[in-house]
Parts: C-alpha cells; structure tokens; sequence
C-alpha cells in the first residue's frame, strides 16, 4: 500500500523499507557536531521522488534537501543546544503530485572536539610514531585523526580521555610540515591549525 514498512538495525541505526517508493533509508553519516553544517546522505530508494522535492525536519527546524540521484538524497544538518539524539523526520512530495513520509531516523550530535597542543610535534618521514592530541571533548564518541593532505587521510584515534587522544602518524615521501586536524564522523574536521613536522630518518 505505499507506506507499510519492516524496521532492521545497520550499524545501529534504524533502517526502514517501504514497499513502494522510499526503500531501505538510512544516515551517512549519523553523527555530526552540535554546531550543524554536516552534510548527510539518505542513501536508499528515491526513485519515487526524483522531480518532487524533500525536506528533513529535526525537531522544530526544517531543511530542504537536494535529491542527487535514485539512490541519493543530501541534506544540511541544522545546529542544536546541546548534544545527544535527535530524530529525523523526512518527507518527500513526488513529480505526480504524491507524498512520502519517513520517521523514526536517529542522528546523533556531539560536541566538537577542541585540540589545541600535538605532543610530540614533530616525527620520523616513516611514519609510526604515536602523538598525543591534547585539548577538549575528546570523547566519550570515537574521535578521528585527519591529516590535511595526501587526499585528506583520516584514521581513527586511540582514546585515553576527554582531553587526550593518540594518533599514529602515517609514513610520508618527504620532510616538512603537515596540518593535524581531528573529526568525529570523518567528514568535518577542526580548523586549529596545528603541525606536524616530519624530519629525514
């Protein structure tokens, strides 16, 4: 009938399937820092809505959302007072003058973590070395290393507690110094400004 639908788990998020239209949606990614501005993708079936349009709503703020593809749709995460989850409500107007409706989607925001002293700061070009990354909100949510070149490499940190993390430092060609950044879902990172410099074995 168009809006019956059967809820499983991926990756702990909620994951619903329609029988028509709107199929098997869910968050990527599904967590993002409370100051909003994470691009999220409802990957699924929107083959249905190609042509119409699609607007998410968290809590009282709405946004409308670009229907990239059949498969894709992209919204803006809005900002919130304060961390923790929040349901996303999504609903979509089809070319033909129908309409879909989808709840239950959870997002998580999370403070932003707050680096501020690499220490060691600097290190050998093969890589390997293990830095602490000291500042704020450092967790409890897993929080990413990004190096801000070779395309951007992100890996995940070893946590110690909310004002350390470890990173260990990949291998780079040459000397000279990089930007170290840290990111909760892998996609935003802080602007810090802090450096790494890799020196000649």
């Amino acid at each position: 009938n168009g809006v019956d639908y059967s809820k499983d788990q991926l990756d702990g998020k909620a994951m619903f399937e329609y029988q028509e239209g709107v199929r098997a949606i869910r968050l990527a990614p599904s967590i993002g820092p409370v100051q909003g501005g994470t691009e999220v993708l409802l990957q699924g079936s929107w083959a249905a809505v190609e042509g119409g349009s699609v607007v998410c709503s968290v809590g009282k703020q709405s946004m409308q959302c670009a229907v990239l593809s059949s498969s894709t749709v992209q919204c803006t995460m809005p900002p919130s007072s304060h961390a923790g989850l929040k349901k996303v409500d999504v609903q979509g107007s089809e070319s033909a003058g129908g309409a879909l409706q989808l709840q239950g989607l959870e997002y998580e925001y999370v403070a932003a973590p707050m680096p501020r002293q690499l220490v060691p700061s600097r290190g050998p070009v093969h890589g390997g070395s293990i830095v602490s990354v000291v500042g704020e909100a450092l967790g409890p949510q897993p929080i990413m290393c990004h190096m801000r070149e070779q395309g951007g490499a992100v890996w995940q940190s070893m946590p110690r507690s909310s004002t350390v993390v470890l990173c260990r430092m990949p291998e780079r060609s040459r000397e000279g110094l990089v930007g170290v950044e840290l990111s909760v879902n892998g996609q935003d990172t802080t602007d810090e400004g802090l450096v790494y410099m890799y020196e000649p074995m």
